[in-house]
């Protein structure tokens, strides 16, 4: 096996990019200037692409040419960062990021590297999908999945703590720089299931470094001699940033932080203890622990009522706040595992098992017999494999551990409710459903004589019902139009003549790899139409080779 894949943590404030080394351990990469993890910072400057440590440096100096936190606007259809340089989509923000890691990466190994997993919160919506898998196409990179973060994480951890060969339960709580996961996932011999999953893609750390910079602010210019706005200055309110996320570091290891500035000729001080951010950020933190409780009560739904492991992933979950309030309110002491590394580590899992299952031949699955031991065909594949790449049949075994998940939304359809013509919402596939999963829902023509059926999908975030009550109103009221977004739509042609209330076929299929198929059908003409919504590129084709080609001519350091 000649070709590497590697991992992606393609982070809001930091980026890491892993690969699985001949011991079939996953190990991480350096980057150029020797770090394990890449600022997610592009400064645009005159004649070259800036990523990482010197851009984040740059973007006191020039805060208008340096783009930062983008992964919050993945998926953002309207959004552009402006710079004296261009104007860039989210995607080809993105896209830098993923460059520069990948050319260090290939540096690093000796040998150019295409095949990618890159990863994104459990929450991400199929748009926000699309645009991620956009920019590693913009980066000219083969995209082999968009993975899961929690899901990389857990699937690390089992592998490397050799938690497979035993049943349990574990929970990933994954505060990273700008979102929050908490997955629940069940680890057997069998495999890696994740349970549910919820979250929250707009709260992270950069959240505690806003408090903190305003704490900071606040105390700044409350030991100046004059009236001064420190926010007012573009430099200074960069570098108010960096001073935040500083200050917030420090006080992982420390119970106070320091921290002096000259503004204007004039030197300011600043005193904080641990105790007063953390009282500060309680609402953040409980936001989180909201979240998590969440996730355990759907789990409970679905017949999991033991949680044995919780591990804490991402950078934020240094904060000695975080594994107290954890261990507080769940009564679990959690394990800081690999916070910066753990989900590039289980991306490149990911990603060379996508290449070991491409040689082996699609639908290959690791069967075993009653015992729990493998087949001897599957140990015969398994061993064929080892011999071709080199690795051990124990690593190619662990690697090629089957993985399944399930839905981060709901899908349902925008019907006229029969009672008072009012549009609503009525899902098929409900959040947190395992994949693959298959659904149908009849529904109705509304006048006589129609010609078409207009067919409107979309994606929403409602949970399935917790009581028969519950699914009774959903089922007879639907969902407001306004708490979901349209992703597809279609007309469908119908036989002439029919009365109102014909009736017309929807069904809905959502496969493990996340792509949505909708198929809708008349039964008195046996007229359909089908339509995908799929992680992909959302961008036209021309376009994208544009940006491709753009991005190749750029020097990016």
């Amino acid at each position: 096996m000649n070709r590497i894949a590697v991992g992606i943590d393609l982070g809001t404030t930091y980026s890491c990019v892993a690969y699985v080394g001949r011991d079939g351990r996953p190990q991480v990469l350096l980057n150029s200037e020797g770090e394990r993890t890449t600022p997610s910072v592009v400064w645009f400057d005159d004649d070259r692409i800036v990523v990482g440590d010197e851009a984040k440096q740059e973007a006191s100096m020039s805060p208008g040419e340096v783009c930062t936190f983008i992964k919050r606007e993945m998926g953002s259809e309207n959004y552009r960062f402006s710079c004296s340089k261009g104007s860039y989509r989210p995607e080809q923000v993105s896209a830098c990021i993923l460059r520069k890691l990948v050319n260090d990466a290939s540096e690093r190994l000796g040998q150019e590297i295409q095949d990618v997993v890159i990863t994104c919160p459990a929450y991400f919506s199929h748009q926000e999908r699309e645009a991620t898998k956009a920019a590693g196409e913009i980066a000219g990179l083969n995209v082999l999945e968009i993975l899961n973060e929690p899901t990389a994480a857990a699937m690390a951890y089992g592998l490397t703590q050799n938690h497979h060969a035993e049943e349990r339960n574990i929970l990933v709580y994954d505060l990273g720089g700008g979102t929050f996961d908490v997955t629940i996932i069940n680890v057997s011999p069998k495999g890696l299931n994740v349970v549910c999953t919820d979250g929250n893609h707009l709260l992270g750390g950069k959240n505690w470094d806003e408090v903190m910079q305003g704490m900071l602010v606040d105390r700044l210019q409350m030991s100046s001699e004059s009236a001064i706005d420190l926010l007012s200055d573009p430099a200074a309110s960069q570098d108010m940033q960096l001073l935040a996320e500083k200050a917030k570091k420090t006080l992982t290891s420390r119970t106070e932080a320091q921290v002096s500035y000259k503004f204007e000729g004039e030197k300011l001080y600043a005193h904080i203890t641990r105790e007063e951010f953390d009282s500060e950020t309680e609402s953040l933190l409980q936001s989180t622990i909201r979240g998590t409780k969440r996730a355990l009560d759907i789990a409970r739904g679905k017949g999991v009522n033991r949680i044995d492991e919780i591990i804490l992933v991402g950078g934020s979950t240094y904060m000695p706040q975080v594994s107290a309030a954890v261990e507080r309110e769940l009564g679990i002491t959690p394990i800081s595992y690999d916070p910066d590394e753990s989900v590039a580590k289980g991306a490149a899992i990911s990603a060379l098992a996508h290449l070991m299952r491409e040689q082996i031949g699609d639908g290959f699955t690791l069967e075993t017999d009653d015992t729990g031991e493998f087949t001897l065909e599957t140990e015969g594949k398994l061993q064929e494999l080892a011999d071709d790449s080199g690795f051990t049949l124990e690593a190619v075994s662990n690697i090629l551990t089957p993985c399944s998940n399930v839905c981060s939304r709901s899908f349902g359809q925008i019907l006229l409710r029969h009672s008072d013509r009012v549009s609503r919402i009525y899902n098929l596939i409900y959040r947190n459903t395992n994949l693959p999963v298959e659904a149908n829902m009849p529904s109705y023509t509304v006048e006589d004589n129609q010609n078409t059926v207009h067919i409107q999908v979309v994606d929403n975030l409602v949970e399935y019902p917790a009581t028969p009550e519950e699914e009774r109103i959903l089922d007879r009221e639907g969902i407001d139009p306004n708490d979901a977004r349209l992703i597809w739509e279609g007309n469908l042609p119908i036989q002439p003549g029919l009365p109102a209330e014909s009736p017309i076929e929807t069904v809905f299929k959502l496969d493990e790899s996340g792509l949505l198929t909708i198929f809708s059908r008349d039964p008195a003409s046996g007229q359909e139409i089908k339509g995908e919504v799929q992680t992909a590129c959302t961008i036209p084709a021309e376009q994208l080779n544009a940006m491709r080609k753009e991005l190749e001519r750029a020097t990016i350091e």
